[in-house]
């Protein structure tokens, strides 16, 4: 019964928010009653957090600032000595400050160069999310997510897809959905600049099962195609996208169903597909557990092989750490695939006294594959911080640990998305709680070596404030998307919903 309530909340997600829409997120004498929605809210991009309270995100590594440079607004002059005033130019709070304050020197600072909600921007509710980015070939930046749309008396999410210039200016943005939900939850940019966005959409108004979708769009934004997943009555999701060889794409997520030729084997089970560039089915592949399995990330980037995230609640290649409604206990798999779709190696994470959640994954320039998410319990000998807390794990190609970080404070953190630079780089964004459980989006930065150069959250008192979505160019620019209630609020302005914002590193 616990399945199935966690499940209904996810697929029901857009519906359920907007039941919460009227409470005031800054009161914390309400944090009780809507609590339970920000539960399942939080996670769109990541999916079912399933018994944890899987919160998020990171911090540590920062430098000490004055009081007085803790309240900034969008005009203030971006701060040297590695501060990062300017990534928000409004309120934030350094949660090493009060918590950590053997925190290691910050070898990095960050600016802001723009920010954009989306409630400043036509055809935008307040009710909105920004759940994946990516920069293009000429700095252009590509987001997708949700925004609620009336229909009569009704509101449903629709999805979006958006370009802007490098100045954060819109060039177009595309809405698509009826009288139902739809939402886009990744994206991937050809060699050619052609994006395609992958999500999911409820299959006609009078039914609540939802068909998995991939839509080709050209860079001038017009639709090429949209093929659209499903199994009748059933529930497909697709929740990762990656480019693969010949400009093929690989596309995976999760049905409730039977794909044609496979027999489901419990309650949800993982989807993984390789598609041409017309959208036409190369091969499909769909495994199991008696319990809930999904794909959150896949990442390539070469012409032979590559790996894909999830998660699991069963028993995968005979790894059991017991029923996860009663211990808690969450694994993760990291699998490596040639790209016929044989399946080369699998790794399991998880133990039966705690649970680990790989949500985004990349490979850097040396192929080596680098996951994020959240973990309560130890791993390859690093010690837990907090309650929970934001994990990065490196892996060689033969599936063997490199290094492992755990970070966070004494509080929840976790990650809910990375990215690879073509430096070595890895960089993070997701959220951590401050010690009165405000919420922060927060963003790391890790050397090659696994060195922290560079933590810190965002975000001001009474506010939740996540990243879902992070994307980084040869420039080191970086935009971070996500969504906040509000993110900031200051003279110029306020985030209550989704939001881009472009940043740069500095040495």
């Amino acid at each position: 019964m616990a399945l199935s309530v966690i499940k209904v909340a996810y697929l029901y997600l857009p519906y359920i928010s907007l039941m919460f829409q009227t409470v005031t997120f800054n009161e914390k004498d309400k944090k009780g009653r809507y609590d339970l929605a920000r539960v399942f809210f939080i996670n769109m991009r990541n999916k079912i957090n399933l018994t944890l309270v899987l919160s998020i995100l990171i911090s540590i590594a920062c430098v000490k600032e004055s009081e007085k440079d803790k309240d900034q607004d969008l005009n203030c002059p971006t701060k040297s000595n590695n501060s990062i005033a300017g990534v928000a130019c409004g309120k934030y709070k350094d949660i090493d400050e009060i918590e950590n304050p053997e925190a290691p020197e910050v070898l990095l600072s960050i600016e802001s160069r723009w920010i954009k909600p989306l409630t400043s921007i036509p055809n935008f509710s307040n009710n909105s999310r920004t759940s994946a980015v990516a920069i293009d070939h000429s700095s252009n930046v590509i987001s997708v997510g949700f925004s609620h749309r009336t229909y009569g008396s009704f509101s449903y999410a629709n999805a979006f897809l958006m370009k802007q210039n490098s100045a954060g200016d819109v060039l177009w943005s595309q809405h698509f959905g009826t009288n139902a939900i739809e939402t886009a939850n990744a994206l991937v940019i050809d060699s050619d600049d052609n994006i395609y966005v992958a999500g999911r959409r409820v299959q006609a108004p009078d039914t609540l099962y939802n068909d998995a979708f991939v839509r080709k769009y050209d860079q001038s934004g017009e639709l090429l195609w949209d093929k659209q997943f499903g199994s009748g009555a059933s529930h497909e999701v697709f929740d990762a996208i990656s480019l693969g060889p010949n400009n093929h794409i690989l596309i995976g997520g999760y049905t409730t169903g039977n794909l044609a030729g496979f027999t489901n084997q419990g309650s949800d089970d993982a989807i993984l597909m390789m598609i041409d560039n017309n959208g036409n089915v190369v091969w499909k592949n769909q495994f199991g557990t008696s319990g809930m399995d999904f794909i959150h990330s896949i990442s390539s980037n070469d012409n032979s092989s590559f790996y894909v995230t999830g998660t699991t609640t069963g028993i995968l290649d005979g790894v059991d750490f017991g029923n996860p409604i009663i211990n808690t206990s969450i694994k993760s798999f990291i699998s490596k695939y040639d790209n016929s779709g044989s399946l080369l190696w699998r790794k399991i994470i998880g133990a039966a006294s705690g649970s680990a959640f790989i949500s985004s994954s990349c490979l850097d320039s040396s192929g080596h594959l680098i996951v994020a998410g959240q973990t309560n319990m130890s791993i390859n000998g690093e010690p837990v911080i907090g309650g929970i807390d934001g994990l990065i794990i490196k892996y060689d190609s033969s599936g063997n640990a490199i290094w492992t970080k755990i970070l966070g404070t004494t509080k929840n953190s976790s990650f809910y998305s990375i990215t690879c630079d073509t430096q070595g780089n890895s960089l993070a964004t997701g959220y951590s709680q401050s010690p009165d459980l405000d919420e922060l989006l927060a963003i790391t930065v890790l050397s090659d070596d696994g060195t922290n150069l560079f933590s810190h959250t965002l975000g001001e008192a009474n506010s939740t404030s996540h990243g879902y979505g992070i994307a980084v160019n040869d420039a080191d620019e970086i935009v971070v998307v996500g969504e906040g209630s509000p993110y900031i609020t200051t003279s110029a302005s306020t985030i209550n919903g989704g939001f881009i914002q472009k940043l740069k590193i500095n040495d």
